[in-house]
C-alpha cells in the first residue's frame, strides 16, 4: 500500500492511529497513519498557533510549569522585541521552543494521561523544527 500524505492542521490522533485507509489528512504528515493496527505507539503531535509540537511529558500544571520554566531559561532561542531588545521565550509564547497546555477531553484519554489520574492533566509539548 502507498500512503498519501496532505499535511494539514487537523491534530493526529486515533483516527490516524487506527486508519486503514491510504490516505493521510493530519499533522503527523504519515509518521503515525496506522501505526496503532500494528500494535505501535504513536508519537503525539499538535499544531499550537501555527507551529508543530511533540508531547515531552504530561504532569500537574505546578511540576510542567517549573521544568517548563527550566527548560526555556537554558535554551538559546531567544525572541526580539523592535530587534533592540531580546529576551526569553514564555511557556505561551507563539513559536515557543516549550508549550505547556491543558489536556484537550481526548488527549485526556490517552494511556499517558490515564495512568496519572490528575484531575487537570496538562502538556508540555517541545517544538519541531521545520
Amino acid at each position: 500500500m502507498d500512503l498519501i500524505s496532505i499535511f494539514s492542521e487537523q491534530t493526529c490522533g486515533a483516527n490516524c492511529w487506527l486508519a486503514q485507509e491510504d490516505v493521510c489528512k493530519c499533522s503527523c504528515n504519515g509518521k503515525n497513519h496506522g501505526i496503532a493496527l500494528n500494535g505501535g505507539n504513536p508519537e503525539k503531535i499538535i499544531k499550537i498557533d501555527g507551529f508543530r509540537y511533540k508531547l515531552f511529558k504530561i504532569g500537574s500544571y505546578n511540576d510542567l510549569y517549573h521544568e517548563a520554566w527550566n527548560l526555556l531559561k537554558d535554551s538559546k532561542k531567544t525572541l526580539s522585541y523592535n530587534k533592540s531588545f531580546w529576551y526569553k521565550y514564555s511557556h505561551s509564547d507563539k513559536g515557543s521552543p516549550i508549550r505547556l497546555k491543558a489536556l484537550t477531553d481526548n488527549q485526556k484519554e490517552w494511556a499517558e494521561a490515564q495512568n496519572l489520574n490528575l484531575k487537570f492533566p496538562y502538556a508540555l509539548w517541545q517544538k519541531l523544527e521545520a
